[in-house]
This record gives C-alpha cells, sequence and structure tokens, in this order.
C-alpha cells in the first residue's frame, strides 16, 4: 500500500484559492502556495501538475462553492429578481468578512502577465459562459413579454456582468457596503420592462 497523504486536497485547494483570490495568478508563486498549503514542491506537483493546473482546480472550487446565488437568481421570476439576487449575491461575496474583498477571476485577470495567457482565456471563457447564462434567461423573459422589444438580451447580459465587475472591483477598493448596496437600488430602478419602459430601455432603442 502507498504512503497516505498526510494533507487533505480540498482543504489544500480552499487555500489555493483563496492566495490566487487575494493575489491573483501572477501575483501567487509556487513558494507562496507550498508554504500556505504547508506541503512540499513535489507533493504540490505530483498532486496537481502545476501552478496553472492548480489554478483551474481552484477556480472550479471558487465556482462551485461560491457561486451558489447565481444559479438560484437565474431562477427567480422576473428580471428585476434576477438581476437582484444576482448583485446582492456577489455583494455578498465580494464585502464579506472571511474572504478576500473583490472577486476570485477579476483579481486573477487583473494580475494576469504576457506568460499566462492561458489563464486569461480561461477566465474569458468562464465569463463567456455566466454571460450566456444571463442572456439565455433574459431572452426567455422577451419572449414571455417582460423585456421590452427594444432590449437585447445579449446586450443586457454584458451590461449586469458588467456591473458586477464593477461592484468587485470597488469592494476590493474598499468602498462601503452601504455604497455598493445604494449602487445596486439604482441600477434596478433602471431594469427595462414591458410595462412601462424605462429611460435605460428608450437610450437602448436609440
Amino acid at each position: 500500500m502507498g504512503r497516505k497523504r498526510r494533507f487533505d486536497c480540498d482543504d489544500a485547494l480552499d487555500v489555493a484559492m483563496r492566495l490566487f483570490w487575494e493575489r491573483g495568478y501572477a501575483g501567487t508563486s509556487i513558494g507562496d502556495l507550498t508554504l500556505a498549503m504547508g506541503i512540499k514542491r513535489p507533493s504540490l506537483y505530483n498532486v496537481f501538475g502545476s501552478k496553472e493546473r492548480l489554478f483551474r482546480l481552484a477556480l472550479r472550487r471558487y465556482e462551485r462553492t461560491r457561486l451558489g446565488f447565481m444559479w438560484r437568481a437565474l431562477r427567480r421570476s422576473t428580471v428585476r429578481a434576477v438581476i437582484g439576487d444576482f448583485l446582492d449575491g456577489l455583494l455578498d461575496l465580494v464585502t464579506g468578512s472571511d474572504t478576500p474583498k473583490g472577486a476570485f477571476d477579476i483579481n486573477a485577470a487583473i494580475a494576469c502577465s504576457a506568460g499566462s495567457e492561458r489563464v486569461r482565456l480561461l477566465l474569458v471563457s468562464r465569463r463567456t459562459f455566466y454571460r450566456r447564462l444571463l442572456r439565455r434567461r433574459f431572452h426567455s423573459a422577451q419572449e414571455q413579454g417582460e423585456l421590452g422589444a427594444a432590449v437585447q438580451p445579449e446586450v443586457l447580459a454584458h451590461l449586469v456582468l458588467m456591473l458586477g465587475g464593477g461592484l468587485a472591483l470597488q469592494a476590493k477598493a474598499g468602498v462601503s457596503r452601504p455604497a455598493l448596496e445604494k449602487a445596486i437600488k439604482l441600477v434596478l430602478v433602471a431594469i427595462p420592462v414591458a410595462n412601462g419602459q424605462s429611460s435605460f430601455a428608450e437610450g437602448t432603442a436609440r
């Protein structure tokens, strides 16, 4: 029988996730990871393969353990509720007292270097995936008559993710939660619906 590993992979991934979340991909070294995870460099390579593969696994764990609010938001019955729950859930995440400020993917993307192009492309692909989920939900709402005809589901989905990225960056910069909550409330007032379209919808139509 082989020797039993002295560390738990999930615990190690949680540690790696937090480091990448705080410092980004380029800002986190192998030495940082091994020190924080409490393992030797050979063990890291034997178990996780490489820094890039460890990052991919940490990103997957982040999505599975931290982004459940998005899937719940997508099941809400109105567009305002979908967007409101998504932004509120993201705000909880990026301003949490027990997690790094900002969002894992945003922090990692900002710190990407020329030598981490594959990581950058991975993050782009994940944002594209979530944008498509939102677009599909908004397209369904438009077919049901909830969204005004002038609104493009793709553009609205892109806007929501832009707002989410802005929240994450503002939280990272130290903007207070109450200030960010006020911004979310202002956004929700402008969400375009078929009955009494907002100024946002009118602006989209021009």
